[in-house]
C-alpha cells in the first residue's frame, strides 16, 4: 500500500498514529542534531500500545502491504489488536 501523496510505502506507525494518535504518537519532526531547540526528551513519541498480529508483537516499521501479503489471517483479513503497554514499561 502506498501513500497518495508521497508515493511511499505506508509503515504500520504511520497508519496507527493516523487512526490513534494518543496511543501511537507521530515521531518528532526531524530536526538537525546540532540543533539546540531539538532538547525534547527522547520519549517524547513513545507509543503506549503494542500491535499484535497473529499472535505475533509487529514492529511499527513494517509495510502495510508486508503485513496483508504475509500476515493476513484465515478470512484474509490482517486483523490488528492494540495492546495497551503496562505502567512500569511506560515510565523506562
Amino acid at each position: 500500500m502506498l501513500c497518495p501523496r508521497t508515493g511511499s510505502s505506508i509503515t504500520l506507525r504511520q497508519a496507527l498514529s493516523t487512526l490513534l494518535p494518543l496511543l501511537f504518537p507521530p515521531p518528532p519532526a526531524s530536526t538537525s542534531s546540532s540543533s539546540p531547540s531539538s532538547s525534547a526528551p527522547a520519549h517524547a513519541a513513545l507509543p503506549l500500545a503494542h500491535a499484535l498480529v497473529q499472535g505475533i508483537y509487529v514492529p511499527l516499521d513494517a509495510e502495510i502491504g508486508w503485513l496483508g501479503a504475509c500476515m493476513p489471517g484465515a478470512d484474509g483479513w490482517v486483523a490488528v489488536v492494540v495492546v495497551l503497554v503496562e505502567d512500569e514499561e511506560a515510565e523506562r
